[in-house]
């Protein structure tokens, strides 16, 4: 059986150009950053309620406006996470560029490059994302890991990166 690609990968982007995240995941970011709140917060509220018996009704709407105050803060910060990604891939690296207020740019030469992961949960299937980990050689951060990429475009930088003379999860 013949499992070699005969097609040329088709380029995603050009050179140099910056590139943000999924418009999908941004619906991911919010909607996880929003049910994790809830399950997290739930828990102490319950404690809460439960701890203190002189007016239950009041104690629970109470808890519950502030869990969701608090998942609504939530959604915020993970749409403005959403919205301050981008990446590139020149000849050198692939950079990726977070955050607006907490800056961080983080570059991975090609060289370093050692092995790439995909990740994809129910709702990144869903939405046809991948989160890429791209694993690397000698630095201070062993794996960088972004989440938010269409697929095809996982897979691109995955052929890329790895070109698949120097792949060895293939069959021969």
């Amino acid at each position: 059986m013949n499992t070699e690609i005969t097609q040329e990968v088709p380029p995603v982007a050009t050179a140099g150009e910056w590139r943000p995240l999924s418009p999908s995941a941004r619906n991911v970011f919010i909607g996880m950053a929003f049910v994790w709140t809830l399950v997290i917060a739930l828990i102490p509220a319950g404690i809460v309620v439960i701890a203190n018996d002189d007016m239950p009704l009041i104690n629970i709407f109470v808890v519950l406006a502030l869990i969701l105050a608090i998942a609504f803060l939530a959604a915020i910060i993970a749409f403005n996470r959403w919205r301050n990604t981008f990446w590139k891939l020149d000849d050198e690296a692939l950079h990726v560029r977070r955050g607006k207020t907490w800056f961080k740019h983080i570059c991975v030469p090609r060289s370093r490059v050692q092995h790439l992961d995909f990740e994809r949960g129910p709702l990144e299937r869903r939405y046809g994302l991948a989160t890429l980990v791209v694993h690397t050689a000698g630095s201070q951060e062993r794996a960088v890991r972004q989440s938010g990429l269409l697929l095809g475009d996982a897979e691109y930088l995955r052929d890329v990166l790895v070109p698949k003379d120097r792949r060895h999860d293939e069959l021969q």
